[in-house]
């Protein structure tokens, strides 16, 4: 896939504002102000998901794509006296991704390559039978400064649509 570009955004004809006048081409930008957000209320231990379209234009037309984005942060579990206090890691939304993947049928089908050209830091590339179906990794330093976040971020970015067709591959047992 390739990072996020300008030449890529779809503009809206009479946008509310100019803010507004761009629709997205990723979810994680909003995720990270969501963040943020909850962050700086003291409540820096979160399990969010977003699912919805993204946007983008190439020269051969516009495209719109269902996304599922996973974010974690902070701790594994809420602070209590008899909780291990630990955080969440990579290893936490690779495994809520390959239950996703077994629940779906896919996991025989998934293979792993490095991240190359993603606004992610590190993890892996997600494909099934040479189709892109998403990645894991977690949010660079400049992100997490960028937007004043304190604890490393965990981010799974599933292609919805292509893992929707990779399910004619798949066996679903009852």
């Amino acid at each position: 896939g390739e990072i996020i570009s300008s030449k890529r955004n779809v503009c809206m004809m009479n946008p509310l504002s100019q803010e507004l006048d761009v629709m997205r081409q990723s979810f994680i930008f909003n995720t990270l102000e969501v963040i943020e957000h909850n962050q700086n209320r003291q409540n820096p231990d979160l399990k969010l998901f977003e699912f919805g379209k993204t946007y983008h234009k190439f020269d051969t037309g516009f495209t719109e794509n269902k996304q599922l984005m996973v974010a974690i942060t902070g701790r594994f579990e809420k602070e209590q006296w008899n909780s291990k206090n630990e955080l969440v890691s990579y290893y936490t939304i690779k495994g809520i991704v390959s239950a996703l993947f077994k629940r779906l049928g896919l996991d025989s089908f998934l293979t792993e390559s490095a991240l190359k050209n993603s606004v992610l830091q590190d993890g892996v590339q997600l494909t099934i039978l040479k189709q892109k179906v998403g990645e894991i990794g977690w949010i660079t330093p400049d992100y997490k400064k960028h937007f004043g976040i304190k604890n490393d971020v965990f981010i799974a970015d599933l292609d919805w649509d292509t893992i929707l067709t990779c399910l004619n591959y798949a066996k679903i047992k009852y």
